[in-house]
């Protein structure tokens, strides 16, 4: 078989470290209420980052707001790819209020049609679900099929 094909594979196995973001400690525990799933309400959920080459690394904010009667507290933005990094608020969001949720995505050691996703947990027995696109070239990798 040819290098290029080995390259690609290892390249493949090692972009997307699984290991989970540690889960940073949620503001006060003590709001015990579970709120709905339409509770927390994102402008988008979704957002393309449309053609990059390897090795950039792009920022995303999703808005969202509190359309409950209680405050809602994320506890964690977490992701399975070591490509992905959040930051999200550490303090309640109360009714009414909007919070950020920051994505960065780094598209190092990366190429061809990427999708990522961040998974929310947060005061509500649902998830939310973030999701991100993008088109990764990557001049170090030539595969021929």
């Amino acid at each position: 078989m040819k290098p290029a094909f080995y390259i690609a594979l290892f390249l493949i196995a090692f972009a997307c470290n699984k290991t989970k973001q540690p889960v940073a400690p949620a503001p006060d525990e003590n709001v015990g209420t579970e709120l709905p799933a339409e509770a927390l309400q994102f402008e988008t959920e979704t957002h393309d980052f449309g053609q990059l080459k390897a090795g950039e690394k792009l920022s995303f904010s999703f808005v969202f707001q509190n359309k409950g009667n209680e405050p809602i507290i994320i506890k964690n933005a977490g992701t399975d790819c070591g490509c992905v990094s959040t930051k999200f608020p550490q303090k309640h969001i109360n009714q009414g209020e909007t919070g950020v949720i920051e994505v960065t995505f780094d598209s190092s050691g990366l190429f061809g049609r990427q999708l990522k996703t961040v998974e929310i947990l947060w005061n509500s027995k649902e998830l939310k679900h973030l999701i991100i696109f993008a088109e990764v070239e990557n001049s170090q990798l030539k595969i021929k099929y």
